[in-house]
């Protein structure tokens, strides 16, 4: 049997994937620069990553490692005290709502994500302290509302040794195709 493009098949068609995007909980909205569905990722890994320091200034631990998707390499930061940042360029602005910092021995006791469009101006999107530890750790932090950035960076304030992070994850939404329609 053979369908054609008849006007209720389409119609039926597009109620159908209306349920299952909003179903899915994904976000859309309908005219100019409509996301019909989105895929929720990591959009940190592979992006271009620089840090306060690095730890006996050794690529090994460079920037680039806590964003490159892998958990057996990390950026660390010399023991010198005072505050580290490792920032992140989103390569272009981006919606992120969740950010994971795992890290090596739970050496940040005070922290804070920040974020930028121009990475001049900074504004805070959440913050938080805790007790170092010897083991590694996964703190995630989730901001009240979802932030729009290109630049996204974790400052923190204080910690037990030099900082070490396996890996720095920003969560948003890609739409479908990577770009928007409209």
């Amino acid at each position: 049997m053979r369908i054609g493009k008849s006007a209720p098949i389409k119609t039926a068609i597009m109620v159908l994937a209306w349920i299952m995007v909003w179903g899915a909980g994904d976000r859309w909205t309908i005219g100019h620069n409509a996301v019909l569905a989105a895929e929720r990722t990591n959009l940190a890994v592979g992006k271009t990553a620089a840090a306060s320091n690095v730890y006996q200034n050794n690529p090994k631990y460079g920037a680039a490692k806590a964003v490159d998707g892998q958990s057996s390499t990390r950026w660390a930061a010399d023991t010198s005290g005072g505050s580290y940042w490792l920032q992140v360029d989103l390569g272009r602005e981006h919606v992120a709502d969740q950010f994971i910092v795992r890290e090596y021995q739970s050496r940040m006791t005070s922290y804070s994500i920040q974020y930028s469009l121009d990475a001049v101006t900074w504004k805070t999107a959440t913050s938080g302290s805790k007790a170092p530890g010897p083991t590694d750790t996964d703190t995630t932090l989730n901001p009240e509302s979802p932030i729009q950035a290109r630049y996204v960076k974790l400052v923190v304030d204080a910690a037990s040794s030099g900082v070490s992070v396996y890996e720095f994850e920003i969560y948003g939404q890609i739409p479908q195709g990577g770009e928007t329609c409209g």
